[in-house]
């Protein structure tokens, strides 16, 4: 076998790589465009007009911006080309580099045609940056007073700020002390942080040559009335403060009144730093006590009402259960505690409350005029109310409604109203009082009929209990003459008519009397109203008859009993 001798040129060499050079370029671009645009036939297919013409603009930017690598392009072939044409061996590689040169570097070469392109990019993008960094930068004032440099501010207010924070220390006592500092100002680029009123103010103090000390000042409403180096101690009694009215209701806010401030360090003369139990005694103190009132002989809630000069609901608020009955030497609350630091305490509440029913009457001719009877009670309607419930000390002061929704519907109350008149003379003697008497309550109304005297019943108690809600009306069991209407004893507000042949009834412990001493009354008339007055478990009426001053058993003066 023969081997054929192989010989190397540079000129081949040289020709076969500028060939491939310009085959691989040829490559990418064509490789390049076929891919943009396939999608941009994909595009164009699939969009309407407005995306054909955005297609469109595309394809004329990459134009746009391929026309310079393009034209180096052209040059780059026609170097190779004419190079191979004209020249061989060692001149040809010269020529080709210096081709080469001149497409790279020179005056309309590669990098003078990319620079050309992102030139106004790297301008925009330079120009983005020195924004930013002008942003950055942000301006304050230099605050130099009495030729001490203190930092900066932001603006000449901050120093007024001071100032007044400053006299606030200084004159805690009423005295008319000042520090007399000029400020000096400049405006510079800082890049740092600026200094509080706080700050420029414990500066001030700290330079004024004054004795100082850092402490806690206790401001209330604005004023300092002192300060201390430890405030852990009346943190621990304020916090107790505001923990006493705490209720754990949805929405609680619980605070002092008064605008109170005792977490404020910073720089305070000597002469104002005091122990903080002084302040801790006064915050706790009372400005004044608890009063009540000694209920007397004779003593009603309507009368005990008018002494105090205040009404029965705002004294139940204090004495709950008032209203239902009190006893002699029980005491009253008519004032509450007033402390010295007034806390205010605000919450979310829902209740029901009730919507009141109408009352629809209808003549009956069977009773007597001014007397009347319930034949269907009425029903309140029923409403679930969201409010916003504020308190100061624990007594309320303002209720907001937030929202209602309506339960129920009232039903209304059908009361039979008597039209039949009362004859000259028929309740005396002759026509009234012959030991028979009416329920001195509605029988539907009744819960618990109690049957208490000496046949079956406990020692000392001598009459009948009819149980019954509150408000309902009690009637006259027969005609009569009333002889007792107000406070009597343990009975409470009670009513005594005197019948005709020597008997009398007694009804007890009611919430309140519609008849006065002196009246007549009918057989039906109602004459009070049940409650719980006087030494009295529950809501009933206390029923008594007394023939010729004896008690005796009611049962067998009643019907159906």
């Amino acid at each position: 076998m023969f081997k054929k001798n192989v010989v190397l040129r540079p000129e081949s060499f040289i020709e076969g790589f500028g060939e491939s050079v310009i085959s691989i370029i040829k490559l990418g671009f064509r490789t390049i465009s076929e891919i943009f645009f396939y999608f941009s036939g994909i595009i164009w297919k699939k969009s309407g007009d407005i995306r054909k013409k955005v297609s469109l603009y595309l394809r004329y930017a990459l134009i746009g911006l391929m026309e310079p690598v393009m034209e180096v392009y052209g040059r780059f072939e026609r170097v190779f080309k004419d190079t191979a044409k004209t020249q061989t061996g060692g001149a040809r590689l010269k020529a080709v580099l210096k081709g080469l040169n001149a497409l790279m570097f020179g005056e309309d070469g590669l990098f003078i045609s990319l620079f050309n392109v992102a030139a106004p990019v790297i301008c925009i993008a330079f120009f983005i940056a020195v924004v930013n960094y002008s942003n950055s930068l942000s301006y304050g004032v230099r605050l130099e007073v009495d030729g001490s440099l203190y930092g900066y501010i932001e603006n000449d207010s901050v120093f007024s700020e001071a100032e007044k924070l400053v006299d606030s220390r200084l004159n805690y006592l009423g005295s008319s002390r000042k520090i007399n500092a000029f400020p000096v100002y400049t405006i510079e680029k800082t890049g740092g942080e600026f200094l509080s009123a706080a700050q420029v103010a414990d500066l001030m103090l700290s330079n004024s040559g004054i004795s100082v000390q850092q402490a806690y000042g206790i401001y209330m409403d604005g004023l300092l009335v002192g300060a201390v180096t430890d405030n852990s101690g009346i943190v621990e009694a304020l916090d107790g403060i505001l923990e006493r009215f705490k209720t754990g209701l949805p929405d609680e806010k619980v605070e002092f009144v008064r605008d109170l401030d005792y977490t404020q360090g910073g720089v305070y003369t000597t002469e104002s730093i005091i122990e903080p139990q002084i302040i801790i005694d006064q915050v706790t103190s009372l400005k004044q006590q608890a009063s009540y009132y000694t209920v007397e002989v004779g003593d009603s809630p309507s009368l005990i009402s008018d002494k105090l000069d205040m009404s029965i609901d705002e004294i139940e608020a204090l004495n709950p259960g008032f209203s239902e009955g009190i006893a002699v030497g029980e005491k009253v609350q008519y004032s509450v505690d007033v402390a010295f630091l007034d806390v205010a305490v605000t919450y979310s509440e829902v209740y029901e409350v009730h919507e009141p029913f109408r009352t629809i009457y209808h003549d009956d001719d069977g009773m007597y005029v001014d007397t009347t009877r319930v034949i269907r009670p009425g029903e309140p309607g029923i409403s679930r109310v969201s409010a916003s419930v504020s308190t100061v000390n624990g007594v309320e002061r303002e209720r907001v409604i937030t929202s209602a929704f309506k339960l129920s519907e009232p039903v209304d109350e059908i009361v039979a109203r008597g039209t039949k008149q009362i004859e000259t003379g028929s309740v005396s003697s002759e026509s009234a009082g012959y030991g028979k008497f009416i329920w001195p309550v509605p029988r539907y109304s009744v819960g618990t009929i109690e049957r208490h005297h000496q046949d079956g019943g406990y020692a000392g108690h001598s009459g009948i209990d009819f149980s019954a809600p509150y408000g309902t009306p009690v009637y006259a069991g027969d005609g009569g003459l009333v002889v007792l209407s107000g406070w009597h004893y343990d009975y409470g507000t009670t009513v005594i008519i005197e019948h005709p042949n020597g008997y009398r009834t007694l009804y007890a412990h009611n919430s309140q009397n519609f008849v006065s001493v002196g009246e007549y009354v009918a057989q039906g008339q109602q004459i009070g109203a049940v409650g719980q007055t006087g030494r009295a478990w529950g809501n009933h009426v206390h029923f008594e008859v007394i023939r010729n001053g004896i008690k005796v058993n009611p049962r067998q003066y009643l019907d159906n009993l």
